[in-house]
């Protein structure tokens, strides 16, 4: 049985978040603030050193193990997403939350260097939501991630929401690198609709962009993207595999339009306020929502349980390589 090592009590978490923000130890620039504040993403190059990577790599191995024993024991999980692939073999496209199965992953997501980031984006309290996964794309097989925004998972009262991504391998566009639609956090929220079911992907056939950023960086780099912004990634056509550990942040200013979502209520959850601040990673809690005049796409997925790897119908074009 796997360790919830997310069960933390909330005294110990408000010690936890004591640390103070040094602001003169900033990692981010004037000008990275800036691109995320216009264009809704940035780039932070080789954030790990080169022990913290390995480090991750490892654990990264182990749950693939882990992954694996389940398989053939004949365990069904969801955390752990996969695809038949042509030769009949499965592969496995994602971890899901991953720091709950590892310690390495729990203590990343806590990681200083990647909070200050979050802190210079979205301000001095946040929190983290039950959102945390590993995705990955074997050497010749990883599958596309089609166009979509977080946004429509999982809105909230303002877009003061970001994820943050720690690259685990050098990340280029022959591997599937990160792709983003510059500045479309600033617009609407496109249709992730079809048939009137939620299908994780935007569904407007019309949807072409011609701006598209490719998010190329080495491994142990952080990229960090707003969760309106439009984003994807293509098929891995290379024989380099690329993983990636993603994380959601969201200002304590930020109330869940979905309820306060955790582990075991997946994409809702109930009301509860003291589940709400238990996720507080720095600062402190709010008593008074920001409420901010930002579309939001009805109806809200409450029970959102398909995959961006497994689309049966026809979308928007996904990512071109």
């Amino acid at each position: 049985m796997e360790v919830i090592l997310r069960s933390i009590c909330y005294r110990t978490l408000m010690i936890r978040c004591a640390r103070k923000y040094n602001s003169f130890n900033k990692i981010l620039t004037s000008e990275q603030v800036e691109q995320y504040r216009e264009e809704g993403y940035t780039v932070v190059k080789n954030l790990l050193s080169e022990e913290e990577l390995k480090q991750t790599r490892v654990a990264l191995d182990e749950l693939k193990e882990r992954s694996v024993k389940s398989f053939q024991a004949g365990v069904k999980s969801d955390l752990y997403e996969v695809e038949q692939g042509s030769d009949g073999k499965q592969i496995l496209n994602r971890i899901r939350f991953p720091c709950e199965l590892h310690e390495t992953f729990y203590n990343l997501q806590r990681h200083d260097k990647i909070l200050d980031c979050v802190e210079d984006l979205i301000g001095p309290s946040f929190r983290y939501i039950a959102q945390d996964k590993l995705n990955l794309k074997p050497a010749c097989t990883g599958a596309a991630v089609r166009w979509h925004q977080d946004w429509a998972f999982f809105p909230h009262t303002n877009d003061s929401v970001l994820t943050a991504s720690i690259l685990l391998h050098d990340t280029t566009r022959s591997n599937g690198c990160l792709q983003i639609v510059p500045g479309t956090h600033k617009g609407p929220i496109l249709s992730h609709y079809f048939n009137n079911t939620f299908a994780n992907v935007i569904t407007d056939k019309k949807f072409k962009p011609s701006n598209v950023v490719f998010l190329e960086a080495p491994a142990g780099s952080l990229t960090l993207h707003n969760a309106r912004v439009v984003h994807g990634s293509a098929k891995n056509t290379s024989n380099q595999p690329r993983s990636t550990l993603c994380f959601v942040f969201t200002a304590m200013d930020a109330w869940p339009l979905l309820g306060v979502g955790g582990r075991d209520f997946m994409n809702s959850g109930p009301v509860d306020y003291d589940l709400f601040t238990a996720t507080l990673l720095r600062g402190n809690p709010c008593f008074t929502p920001r409420m901010e005049n930002i579309p939001v796409s009805l109806p809200i997925p409450f029970h959102a349980t398909s995959s961006v790897f497994k689309i049966e119908f026809e979308t928007a074009d996904e990512p071109a390589p």
